[in-house]
Parts: structure tokens; C-alpha cells; sequence
């Protein structure tokens, strides 16, 4: 099966699920449908394929996930916005959000209404609005799952308007609080099946790669001077992994980021940084086939 007919799979099994939803017909089986679709089609949004066709493709089965949600949960959509990420992690975890059943749905849209429509100078108001903060506080403490913990983050956002007296009702505790539990979902979804490799291994890979920068192919000066990085990044879904592993110097790690090695290539041709482009790309391949 070549790329182009997989995506085009995932079109397929996204539409039928969404003409499910719009004729009210086993609506439950339309949602487990998108949930197991959720990040097979995240997944293919960073970096994307390589040809236009199958990046179109990859782009028509995220609309047709967006639409689904718009549809199936249309108050959602204006409650919580589309993070701006290019990590696939991230987003799916947005997705699954905002299909799940969790009972914070039911806080954070009393949350996001009250910030609207009231004033926390009444009486009554200035109740409700404590048994809010206070029950976003219950629900940081608690949450376990992803999805919980990402919905809690979203719950204290709700109640963070700019119409609200931060200094009075104590919100900047519960925003310091919500950093620990947004540190314990980026932990989650980026480090922990991290691996400290030894300096062995480190070792190895630079014999590998002829030591030389797999960016821009420059002579490293010593150990100090290189930084193990990962070649797909695993914001984008990258394994930690031997073969998904290289070498580059400080200033390609940097330029490269999570953005891939097209970009940075690209950079260093643009800006005239690139040493010995042959020399780079055989320390790249013997990266790629390096088993550890």
C-alpha cells in the first residue's frame, strides 16, 4: 500500500464516520471511529509527507476531524481553542479532549460561562465563583490520565478571565498550580520513556559519523562542542531510539529544533553555514543505520 492510498484510507474512514454522526446513525461507533483515527491523522500533520498530493490529502483528513468535533460538540469549539503546536502529541491529545465524556467539560463551560455573563460583586456570584475555584483545585489534584490533566489546565484557563480580580480571589495560586500540573503533562508526553544514554554510546555514534556535525558536516573540536539529538523529534512523534539518533554541533542543534533536518539544511544553505554538505550527509546515513 503506497502512502497516498493509506491517507486516503484515513479520508475515507473519517467521512464515513462523520455521515454516521449527521444521520444520527450509531453515533457511538462514529466516535470510537475518529478516536482510533485521532493519531494515525496527527501523526502525518508534522513534518507531513513528502509529496503535495498525500500533504493535501493529510490535511483533508484534519478538517474532516475538526469538522466531526464541530459538529458532535459544537459548544466545545469556543471553549477551548486549538492549541498552536506543531507537536502531533499535543494535538491529538486536544482532540481526544474534546471527544472525552470526562465530567470537567461540565466545570469548565460553568466556568467559561459564569467569566462571561457574571460579576463576581455580588454576593451569590462571589459564592459560586469560590466553589469554582476551589473545585478546579479538586480537580488538578486529582487528575491522573492526559486527557484529565489537560482538561484541568483548561479548567483554571476558563476561570482566568480579565474581568476577574486575580489578587482577590486568589488566582494566582491556582495559576501556579496549574504550571505543576501542565510541567506533569509535558513529562508525560515528552520524557518520561526517555533514555539517559552513556557516554559510550555517545562515543560510538562520533566514531560512526566520522566525527563530523551531521548538519554541516564541520570537524568536531571535542565532546563539549556536539549534542546528542533526535532526528525526528519526539514532539513529533520521533522514537528515543538508536537509528533515530545523531550528533550535531551546538548551532545546528540549535537551528534545528523540532523542525527536522529539511529545515535545517535548508537554514544552513540559506545563511551560507554549510561546511561540507557530502561529509554531512554520509554522517547522517551512518546515524540512520547505527543499531547501538
Amino acid at each position: 500500500m503506497s502512502e497516498i492510498e493509506y491517507i486516503q484510507g484515513l479520508c475515507h474512514q473519517v467521512q464515513a464516520a462523520y455521515n454516521l454522526l449527521k444521520t444520527n446513525k450509531n453515533i457511538s461507533l462514529a466516535d470510537e471511529t475518529i478516536e482510533s483515527l485521532i493519531c494515525p491523522v496527527m501523526s502525518l500533520q508534522f513534518p507531513g509527507p513528502e509529496s503535495d498530493d498525500a500533504r493535501q490529502l493529510a490535511r483533508k483528513a484534519y478538517r474532516g476531524l475538526s469538522d466531526y468535533i464541530e459538529h458532535r460538540y459544537p459548544e466545545r469549539k469556543s471553549t477551548i481553542i486549538r492549541p498552536n503546536s506543531f507537536s502531533h502529541k499535543v494535538l491529538a491529545l486536544h482532540f481526544s479532549a474534546m471527544l472525552s465524556d470526562s465530567p470537567i467539560w461540565d466545570d469548565i463551560l460553568a466556568a467559561k460561562e459564569f467569566t462571561h455573563n457574571h460579576t463576581t460583586d455580588h454576593p451569590t456570584d462571589l459564592a459560586v465563583f469560590n466553589s469554582l475555584i476551589q473545585q478546579a483545585n479538586a480537580t488538578m489534584l486529582a487528575a491522573e490520565s492526559s486527557v484529565e490533566l489537560y482538561l484541568a489546565v483548561k479548567f483554571v484557563d476558563a476561570l482566568n478571565s480579565s474581568s476577574v480580580d486575580r489578587d482577590r480571589f486568589r488566582l494566582k495560586d491556582l495559576v501556579l498550580l496549574k504550571r505543576k500540573v501542565h510541567s506533569r503533562l509535558h513529562h508525560r508526553l515528552y520524557k518520561q520513556d526517555r533514555r539517559k544514554w552513556p557516554d559510550d554510546f555517545r562515543q560510538r555514534l562520533f566514531e560512526i559519523q566520522g566525527k563530523v556535525c551531521a548538519g554541516c558536516g564541520a570537524k568536531f573540536n571535542s565532546h563539549s562542542t556536539m549534542a546528542l539529538d533526535h532526528i525526528a523529534s519526539p514532539i513529533t512523534g520521533g522514537a528515543d531510539t538508536p537509528g533515530n539518533l545523531q550528533l550535531l554541533c551546538l548551532t545546528c542543534n540549535g537551528t534545528k529544533n523540532a523542525w527536522g533536518m529539511r529545515h535545517l539544511r535548508k537554514r544552513l544553505m540559506e545563511e551560507k553555514r554549510m561546511v561540507d554538505l557530502e561529509a554531512a550527509e554520509e554522517a547522517h546515513k551512518a546515524a540512520l543505520s547505527f543499531i547501538g
